[in-house]
């Protein structure tokens, strides 16, 4: 492998990292439940934030890699924030299938916060 397709490859795995840490697929995505359960204020306000906390750290943890990654993190919430103000209104889609996504959504949130939901498992009460 030339040091070209090695630093691809890198490339390839720290996007996955960012963009799909494996402790966030399991089931339904943190943030979706964050998304549910806010308004568009304070989502739009929780994205803001976050950018922020991203901002002020790079550089301040020690390694490239990390400066790496939170840089990459900081993208990644400014996607999500630019996707929301694109949405026109600040605001989900009124359709029928939007709404029933987004009941559901809020539904198995409310069981992850009640403990009664089990992300990538079996659990019991």
């Amino acid at each position: 492998m030339t040091p070209n397709q090695h630093l691809k490859n890198l490339q390839v795995l720290e996007q996955d990292l960012v963009n799909s840490p494996p402790h966030y697929t399991k089931g339904i995505e943190t943030i979706e439940i964050i998304r549910s359960k806010l308004t568009d204020e304070e989502y739009r306000g929780y994205l803001k934030g976050t950018i922020m906390k991203y901002n002020t750290r790079i550089g301040l943890k020690g390694s490239d890699q990390d400066a790496i990654d939170d840089a990459g993190k900081l993208s990644w919430y400014a996607n999500k924030l630019k996707e929301l103000l694109n949405e026109g209104a600040v605001s989900l889609p009124d359709s029928k299938e939007s709404n029933e996504r987004h009941q559901a959504l809020d539904d198995v949130a409310d069981e992850i916060l009640n403990g009664k939901y089990c992300v990538g498992g079996t659990c019991e009460d």
